[in-house]
């Protein structure tokens, strides 16, 4: 009698183990990178949550310059373009989509002797497989510029030759954002000027507000300075990203 017990209760932990086994085997595993743990989930992971809740939206750059890797995204989608030479000079921002779209803030010159530069926003799509064409292309206006197809007028606004920042665009900008509360501003490009009162100056600036968490945004920030070497910023213009 002590036996046949012995072998009922061996044959129970024998089917209770074998049962512990198939639900395991049926619970659905990730394969996991070398040197990783092993996930049993039927869960989509928390990146892929947030990027599916991301998708269709615009993000601000958090870093304005062009790397290497971005400027061959803009070299193969322009390369095609006849007419107007196109050099990147900011990269604002993207959007998540069937691939990336990019905002590119770029310097534009018109194929012929004595050319002046304007500048354009030009979007840019770049699929997964790594083609590139360009959206569309938005040129950008300074005061006064609206009815003249962007060429300068006398007394006027012109566009920079050089959108680079130098040290003392960056002191005016300093220097007039200081009475500005509640933002830090940063130079970014530098797009234009006019000789009125002292000098009056155009600048992207990237404008961060000191919010935690608040998102970056993009400007074109007008700053008088004046001849005595007072600066004010005058008015800002917000550059509107969508493609």
């Amino acid at each position: 009698m002590k036996n046949a017990f012995e072998k009922m209760v061996t044959v129970g932990l024998i089917g209770t183990v074998a049962l512990m086994v198939f639900t395991a085997c049926s619970l659905p595993v990730r394969k996991a990178k070398a040197g990783s743990a092993i996930v049993i989930s039927n869960e989509r992971s928390i990146e892929s949550k947030i990027k599916a809740e991301k998708t269709g939206d615009w993000t601000p750059a958090e870093d304005a310059t062009v790397t290497e890797d971005l400027e061959k995204v803009f070299e193969k989608a322009t390369e095609g373009l006849m007419g107007v030479d196109y050099i990147p000079v900011s990269h604002l921002g993207t959007q998540l989509v069937a691939g990336i779209n990019h905002c590119f803030l770029s310097k534009a010159t018109a194929v012929y002797p004595g050319a002046a530069p304007h500048y354009a926003l030009v979007y840019i799509y770049e699929r997964f497989n790594g083609e590139c064409e360009v959206l569309k292309i938005e040129d950008i206006t300074l005061p006064g510029m609206e009815n003249t197809d962007s060429k300068p007028v006398l007394g006027g606004w012109s566009f920079a030759e050089d959108p680079e920042v130098t040290a003392d665009i960056a002191s005016i900008v300093y220097k007039a954002a200081t009475a500005k509360l509640g933002a830090s501003y940063e130079a970014v490009s530098y797009i234009g000027s006019q000789a009125v009162n002292g000098t009056s100056h155009a600048v992207l600036c990237k404008i961060s507000p000191v919010v935690p968490g608040a998102a970056v945004r993009y400007a074109l920030v007008y700053i008088n300075e004046a001849p005595d070497g007072c600066c004010s910023i005058t008015d800002v213009t917000e550059i509107v990203i969508s493609a």
